[in-house]
């Protein structure tokens, strides 16, 4: 478990959302001119490593749009990247759950009747009421808001504690995530809220706020699936990279699963390692975010990660295609394990997958996978696409 000042030694490129760049500049943040691996510009920073809590809180209030990082290997930053992984997913899930718990609150008897009256101001699809009032109501009312923090957290808890798959850490862990959603809770909705308890359909209410509760906290295991399945393809990619670089410099004959063998040498590793640095041959990981300024409970953020490598895997069976001048081959990420199922370098991707698809299908959340080559720059993609 990560803690609140827990530093990811994973280089990066971090790119600012407008509003993140309005954020900077006006508190005078220096900012650096950045340029994307598709060649886009941009404003934001370059950073050797990051603090945990920074790359949640840029992604739950929108201040970035993309995260790149490149280096000529990864395998021995994985917790790294799973950390920045979840905690990315982690931050797009607590912004959208605030805009879905006040959809159902607006949608209450009571707050119906107080919108015709014009006494729930709302500005764009944020809360808006005096803050002088809401701050009275807050001091006055601690242990009611209390109460009503513990039992949005009760069934979701219970939950947890009944899950045999999972160890008393592992609970815990679950425990503590599920409470950050209730804390990302503003003052105004617990003003809310309280209106709310004293309407004529609250005990529909409360339970469509449970299963909310619950729907979010079971997404974050979407979040844990798509960090291990990276993983995967980035394990995958690393091997077809050196691979490339062990063919291109003459380095070693390699057919077959011989590569695996050969990785299995921490001195061909090393070698290997070296040989990239020289070369400049980058592995490049990306995430990318869709509408994650967009706070209304009707739209939804895309999140895309993915990893590219040096070298042709091989797509047999997919489709081509030419666009901007490349050719192209494609298929399915999962088509891509399926048949890579036999390779003593991918032994858990098939398994993975399918745990992300689960998680996905459980929740209703759209999974999209995309595995091509780029014939005309020699480089593999691997890429997943989650719409939360």
């Amino acid at each position: 478990m990560l803690k609140p000042d827990a530093n990811i030694n994973l280089p990066c490129k971090i790119f600012l959302s407008q509003e993140g760049n309005t954020y900077c500049v006006g508190r005078g943040i220096p900012l650096e001119n950045l340029v994307s691996l598709d060649g886009a510009k941009g404003f934001g920073f370059n950073r050797s490593s990051v603090m945990a809590p920074l790359v949640q809180q840029l992604t739950a209030n929108n201040l970035i749009t993309r995260i790149e990082s490149e280096d000529i290997e990864f395998i021995s930053k994985r917790k790294a990247v799973i950390d920045t992984t979840k905690l990315i997913v982690y931050g797009i899930l607590y912004r959208r759950f605030r805009p879905t718990l006040n959809a159902i609150l607006l949608d209450s008897e009571v707050v119906r009747y107080l919108q015709s009256k014009g006494t729930v101001p709302l500005e764009g699809n944020r809360l808006r009421f005096d803050p002088k009032t809401v701050a009275k109501f807050v001091e006055e009312n601690g242990k009611a808001i209390r109460s009503m923090k513990a039992s949005l957290l009760f069934n979701p808890h219970k939950a947890i504690d009944e899950n045999s798959k999972l160890d008393d850490e592992q609970k815990e862990r679950k425990k503590q995530i599920t409470r950050k959603f209730i804390d990302t809770i503003e003052n105004d909705t617990w003003f809310l809220f309280n209106y709310v308890r004293r309407s004529s359909d609250k005990v529909e209410i409360v339970q469509r706020l449970d299963k909310t509760v619950s729907s979010f906290m079971n997404k974050t295991n979407i979040a844990d699936a798509i960090a291990f399945m990276l993983m995967e393809l980035v394990q995958n990619a690393e091997t077809e990279h050196f691979k490339y670089i062990a063919s291109k410099d003459n380095m070693a004959r390699v057919k077959g699963d011989g590569i695996y063998e050969l990785l299995r040498d921490e001195e061909f590793r090393q070698r290997m390692k070296e040989r990239a640095k020289t070369n400049k041959s980058l592995l490049h990981l990306v995430y990318h975010f869709d509408n994650l300024q967009d706070t209304s409970n009707s739209k939804k953020t895309r999140i895309r990660v993915s990893i590219t490598n040096k070298g042709r895997m091989d797509v047999s069976g997919g489709a081509s295609g030419k666009g901007h001048g490349r050719r192209r081959k494609e298929m399915s990420l999962a088509d891509h394990l399926q048949s890579d199922l036999e390779s003593l370098g991918n032994p858990m991707g098939m398994v993975y997958y399918s745990y992300l698809e689960e998680a996905c299908r459980e929740e209703k959340v759209s999974l999209e996978s995309n595995f091509s080559i780029d014939e005309s720059r020699n480089e593999t993609t691997a890429l997943m696409t989650v719409t939360i």
